[in-house]
């Protein structure tokens, strides 16, 4: 029984630095692909995004965003695509909705780690979505409700 224990511990960490990773290699795939916009935020950055209170951005390790709109570079088939690999991605037995808002053809979901304590997120996906546009936000580290408005204010 030891055994499986000591063994289920060490690869703990191994489980939560391959969901880091997917979306690691999610970002660097559209960070070259002409047409999409990508950015990674510093937890500096983060921090001087919050103004004044940044307080519940100060266990955020940085995000990574992506954002593809239909265009003349980005087809409908591309759209899905990361919606359907960020889906896979937070479908992980790791993470679980916390949050899905649908508003004619937009929806937002958000998703977080399930071992985050009570009013806490940990490594968030946000989802954001329409026909023709999407958006990703992975954001590494804990955060609360007030830090997730000021994040979504500050893309916006």
């Amino acid at each position: 029984m030891k055994k499986l224990l000591i063994l289920l511990l060490a690869a703990l960490p191994a489980a939560v630095m391959a969901q880091t990773a997917a979306f690691e290699t999610l970002y660097n795939r559209y960070a070259d692909m002409k047409g999409a916009t990508t950015a990674m935020v510093g937890s500096d950055m983060v921090k001087a995004m919050g103004g004044q209170t940044a307080a519940g951005l100060s266990q955020v390790g940085g995000m990574r965003i992506i954002s593809i709109e239909k265009s003349l570079y980005i087809g409908s088939a591309e759209i899905k695509r990361l919606k359907d690999e960020t889906m896979k991605i937070a479908s992980g037995s790791d993470y679980k909705l916390v949050m899905d808002v649908k508003d004619d053809d937009e929806v937002v979901r958000i998703y977080a780690k399930r071992s985050a304590p009570e009013g806490v997120m940990k490594d968030t996906i946000i989802l954001i979505s329409e026909p023709d546009e999407v958006t990703v936000i992975y954001v590494e580290g804990e955060l609360n409700a007030d830090a997730i408005r000021q994040i979504t204010k500050s893309v916006d």
